[in-house]
């Protein structure tokens, strides 16, 4: 049986490790990510998400092409997909 856990705490002078198992605490990424240092690189973090957001869209692209719809459908259903996708988390 697998069980999983997210560590909360670990105590490295008592060999201690304070887990949970909550399916809220699992989901929940926001309070438990590390914080970035000074040195972190945002500017590359932005630059590698906008080649994910674009191959996505080429992607997207592709499919739309596949399926046979007209230019103009294809444009119009493209910028709907765009607009999801940049709504989303």
């Amino acid at each position: 049986m697998m069980l999983y856990s997210r560590v909360l705490k670990l105590d490295t002078e008592k060999l201690s490790v304070d887990l949970t198992c909550k399916s809220y605490d699992l989901n929940s990424n926001l309070d438990l990510l590390p914080s970035k240092d000074d040195f972190y690189d945002e500017e590359t973090q932005e630059k590698e998400k906008a080649q994910e957001e674009e191959k996505k869209q080429k992607q997207v692209w592709t499919k739309l092409k596949l399926s046979g719809l007209s230019e103009r459908d294809n444009v119009s259903a493209l910028s709907e997909l765009c607009a999801l996708v940049s709504h989303s988390p």
